[in-house]
């Protein structure tokens, strides 16, 4: 498993907002988490990409054990990750944001990027080259020079997206990556991660809207009050009983 989370459990003074959580994310796959609002999703995001450490338990992740490291050292080893609420620099431009992204592959050093150096110089290039590929690939080429704060919401998000695929990581975590979008901007999105899926990159991600859940996701781990309480295939999930119990508070037969 390239992402190992085993009974990994956060809490705040009295409150488990995450307890006893078990699963695991093999390469080129694409999770969902889901449940109700309040059921611990974006704490069990922020305990994996350390944000705040977790209280019990480990995450595992290409094999080394990553609790109490800060999200930079993740980024180092291969993961990064988008919000909720969009991360962007709105008076940098569009290519400029998405090469804030290629930060962990510099090899060069401040020294070397001060005093311009060549190697400096080189690493620039490949990242402004490798910033204007992926907003290629989302289809924002056309705007690299354009301000990022004066791009719809939309176009924004898929900025963020394409910042986060700029390093090469080999797992993204995206929190509510549809969140804010029309229906016109959730299905440009979807389509594009699901390319990306194709090319090889691995996802987790946390999302309310079902239609895009189960349009994009190989498996789905539920949580309820902190707790997981069901995880399998899409076609498996929605007809889980205490799935159904817990986003429509039905008791089941």
């Amino acid at each position: 498993m390239l992402l190992e989370v085993e009974r990994l459990s956060k809490s705040f003074g009295g409150v488990q907002a995450v307890q006893d959580v078990s699963f695991g994310v093999a390469q080129g796959e694409m999770v969902a988490v889901i449940g109700p609002n309040g059921a611990g999703k974006t704490t069990l995001f922020n305990a994996i990409s350390g944000i705040f450490p977790p209280t019990g338990g480990f995450v595992r992740f290409q094999g080394v054990v990553t609790n109490g490291k800060k999200p930079h050292e993740l980024a180092m080893l291969g993961m990064t990750r988008t919000f909720q609420n969009l991360q962007l620099f709105s008076d940098m431009t569009v290519a400029e944001n998405v090469m804030v992204g290629f930060h962990p592959r510099l090899t060069g050093g401040i020294f070397s990027a001060g005093f311009r150096l060549p190697r400096a110089a080189k690493e620039e290039q490949t990242a402004r080259e490798e910033a204007l590929s992926r907003l290629a690939q989302v289809g924002l080429a056309h705007l690299a020079a354009e301000k990022a704060g004066t791009l719809p919401y939309g176009m924004q998000r898929l900025v963020e997206i394409a910042r986060a695929a700029v390093s090469r990581p080999s797992l993204i975590l995206l929190d509510e990556p549809m969140a804010g979008l029309n229906p016109q901007e959730s299905r440009r999105l979807v389509d594009v991660l699901l390319v990306m899926r194709e090319q090889g990159f691995t996802f987790l991600f946390v999302e309310h809207d079902m239609e895009t859940v189960m349009a994009i996701a190989d498996r789905i781990v539920v949580l309820d009050y902190g707790k997981k309480i069901a995880e399998g295939a899409p076609e498996e999930i929605v007809r889980h009983p205490d799935v159904i119990k817990a986003y429509l508070g039905e008791e089941t037969v």
